[in-house]
């Protein structure tokens, strides 16, 4: 089975390709962490990125699994797409650890009519999202829903940082005229 294929098979839930990914990916995790540990100081580096494998997989594994079925359908490879997650992830532990400050207060909870204008946005916005290329929902999704940066973006679709700029422009900008 090929990387975006056991992706899928993971999203829908398929235990043993939940072996199978942690067997064939936590080694790609493992050296992306401790690479960031390592060069961090980070004492024991081994543990700690054991650690941070861990925590990626237990997020790629809760909730709905949109994470998931985004990398599947991505045009960056998979591995390269857990490497990033496992950098991104060891440097959140870093930060957590270097500020010593729990993570901050949730919002108090919205209004039913707050929550329904919300909802209303939101579906607003889904449905703009339906109607734009899949090139164009990968570049806003990547952005602004995964919190990639351009540099990381340029990266993985092989663009330039100014190209990817411009994408993201014109990506909003359709967005907008179909809201």
């Amino acid at each position: 089975m090929d990387d975006p294929a056991l992706v899928t098979a993971c999203a829908d839930g398929a235990d043993l390709a939940w072996r199978e990914f942690d067997a064939r990916f936590r080694p790609v995790l493992l050296a992306s962490a401790r690479r960031v540990l390592a060069r961090s100081g980070v004492p024991s580096p081994d543990a700690e990125a054991e650690e941070v494998a861990s925590q990626v997989v237990a997020e790629l594994a809760g909730g709905d699994r949109r994470i998931l079925r985004r990398a599947a359908l991505g045009p960056a490879p998979v591995r390269l797409w857990l490497w990033i997650l496992a950098a991104q992830r060891a440097r959140r532990s870093l930060r957590e650890r270097r500020l010593g400050v729990p993570p901050p207060e949730r919002a108090p909870s919205p209004t039913p009519e707050e929550e329904a204008i919300r909802r209303e946005d939101l579906d607003r916005l889904r449905g703009g999202m339906d109607l734009l290329p899949a090139r164009d929902r990968f570049l806003l999704t990547l952005f602004h829903l995964d919190g990639q940066g351009i540099a990381t973006i340029a990266a993985i679709l092989g663009m330039s940082a100014t190209n990817v700029g411009v994408a993201l422009a014109r990506a909003r900008k359709k967005l907008r005229d179909l809201l």
